[in-house]
């Protein structure tokens, strides 16, 4: 009898086993989800959003202009002027500032964050077409990424003052700060990542990264200093920011465009232009060295390739759009926003 208890007990453990197994895959197929939809006014595309939290506020760069949004109520509560090729927005909090990296003309847009005027225009004279930017913390400076000219103009974000510009050995796009003296910034026409040293301003190191073909996307672990580098290949890497060595590769959708990390949960957040939005589980120091592993993907509207994440909330915002087909002088054909059909999707975890 007691055999045959044991049996059974080893039976319906086993069952349990499966069943929860079960469960827990049919829920991550299912995880994050389209929560609300906001239509979006105007016209034009768009390029880097920002969330600015304690604000409730979503920053949108709609070409020569920025669109803020309230986050609660999906209402445009601002519209800053006068951004000609707008690339992305940082924000300094402490400063109470906001910094627009304006691609045609060369120059930062500085606006405060709690009443949305312009404060400043900065020009960037050996900056030629900034693109991303970024605040990082430690040092209080705003590191703007000069596509054309491959290079980084350093801003303090106290004075508004340029400091220094980084000369760099591909075309930047996305970067991040370790917190730590260093600077990580995606070299998309290298396949690789440079390191930056803040003390000199100097690129100290690049690191390619094998088999990835233009990363684009950017994000780290504060904790274990590892970075995420999305590439255009369907490819995510895990990379040691200390030694460079490709640590793990995960599949994602198709030219990502933006990456996050929430070091709560340990899941990296990646947009792609073929409709996808991925979610990866980071898995730390697991095995003997750290891994990705592939979570969910959800499909996603047309054009919503780049994301802005509020860690707090745990909400992603992505935008959207439809298109049309039109020919240009040459009679090329060339798709475009139509007016006043974009959105932006807030994606979370389901209840």
């Amino acid at each position: 009898m007691k055999q045959h208890f044991h049996k059974f007990t080893l039976l319906a453990t086993t069952l349990l086993l499966a069943l929860a197994a079960h469960a827990t895959e049919t829920s991550l197929k299912a995880e994050f989800t389209v929560l609300k939809r906001f239509p979006l006014a105007g016209e034009g595309g768009w390029d880097y959003l920002t969330v600015d939290a304690p604000h409730h506020h979503l920053f949108i760069s709609r070409s020569t202009h920025v669109q803020v949004m309230d986050t609660d109520t999906g209402a445009l509560v601002g519209d800053i002027l006068n951004t000609p090729g707008v690339h992305g927005i940082a924000l300094a909090p402490q400063f109470d500032k906001g910094f627009i990296s304006n691609g045609r003309d060369n120059s930062v847009t500085v606006i405060s964050l709690s009443t949305l005027a312009t404060l400043n225009k900065i020009s960037t004279p050996e900056g030629k077409k900034p693109d991303f930017i970024f605040f990082e913390p430690s040092t209080e400076d705003v590191y703007v990424f000069n596509g054309q000219s491959n290079n980084a103009t350093v801003i303090d974000a106290k004075t508004d003052q340029i400091k220094g510009t980084v000369a760099l050995s591909g075309k930047p796009e996305a970067a991040v700060s370790d917190l730590n003296g260093s600077v990580y910034v995606a070299l998309e026409d290298k396949n690789a990542v440079a390191k930056i040293k803040q003390s000199t301003l100097l690129e100290a190191a690049v690191f390619k990264v094998p088999h990835c073909d233009e990363p684009a996307g950017l994000a780290i672990s504060q904790t274990t200093k590892e970075l995420f580098v999305g590439c255009h290949n369907k490819g995510l890497y895990l990379v040691d920011s200390q030694t460079g060595k490709t640590l793990s590769k995960s599949r994602i959708g198709e030219d990502v465009d933006a990456n996050a990390f929430d070091g709560k949960t340990n899941l990296v957040f990646t947009s792609q232009a073929d409709s996808t939005f991925t979610v990866t589980q980071y898995l730390p120091k697991s095995k003997g060295h750290s891994k990705l592993k592939a979570k969910q993907t959800l499909i996603t509207p047309k054009g919503s390739k780049t994301l802005a994440y509020d860690p707090e909330a745990q909400l992603i915002y992505l935008v959207s759009a439809q298109f049309e087909s039109v020919k240009n002088a040459e009679g090329v054909a060339k798709k475009q926003v139509i007016p006043n059909s974009a959105e932006v999707l807030v994606i979370g975890a389901q209840k």
